[in-house]
């Protein structure tokens, strides 16, 4: 991974990330704490809950993306440690 720093992302996926990040900073402004229901227009109101789901989904899609076309990654990976038995 270290080989590929020196890589850059190509624009338009740069451009999705940062589009991704800012609708999700400008939607939890808005959002409330529990899934709600719009009783006006029948529709659901996602929670802070969802949000932040969907929003980890897709930065995971991304990252996946970035590892598979050989870009830097745009999450840190997490060392995971098997618990002492």
């Amino acid at each position: 991974m270290a080989d590929n720093i020196s890589v850059k992302r190509p624009k338009e996926l740069q451009e999705s990330i940062d589009r991704t990040k800012a609708s999700y900073y400008r939607n939890i402004e808005k959002a409330p704490a529990k899934k709600g229901w719009n009783s006006t227009f029948g529709v659901p109101i996602d929670g802070l809950n969802e949000l932040t789901r969907a929003y980890n989904m897709k930065m995971r899609t991304f990252n996946q993306i970035c590892i598979n076309e050989g870009y830097p990654q745009i999450l840190n990976e997490e060392t995971v440690v098997d618990p002492v038995a």
